[in-house]
């Protein structure tokens, strides 16, 4: 009988990348924050009226409650919240975008939750390697 000469993965699947958990926790942000101004928008500036902004904040409120449960998945290791994480980041960010292009004048309202989505699809698109080496 020959030994096999295949590389043997020696550290254990279960360990997270480093900077899983801070992409877990920015998703969560990023899921409160969304909630936040879509209520705060639609509700307490637009009086609730379901105009096209206020249907686009309405949009913001679910794709808030979509990135609180991408976070969660992230968190435990669920493939699905990666790419959860990944989808609900890529089209909040078109959200983002598309608000801004409706009213320039939420530029400022929405310039960091844009910076985290960006840097939420960094890191899912290339994550850190583990510092753990096949043998």
């Amino acid at each position: 009988m020959s030994k096999s000469t295949s590389p043997v993965y020696s550290g254990s699947y279960s360990s997270r990348p480093p900077g899983a958990h801070l992409v877990a926790v920015l998703n969560v942000i990023v899921g409160l924050f969304g909630i936040f101004t879509g209520g705060t928008i639609d509700f307490v500036i637009a009086g609730g009226e379901l105009t096209l902004v206020g249907s686009v904040q309405l949009g913001t409120i679910g794709i808030g409650l979509i990135h609180i449960v991408a976070g969660a998945g992230l968190w435990n290791q669920k493939m699905w919240g990666w790419w959860l994480s990944f989808l609900v980041s890529f089209f909040g960010l078109l959200l983002n975008l598309s608000i801004i292009f409706l009213d320039y004048t939420q530029l400022r309202l929405y310039f960091l939750a844009m910076l985290i989505r960006v840097i939420i699809l960094g890191y899912l698109l290339n994550p850190p390697q583990s510092s753990l080496n096949p043998c």
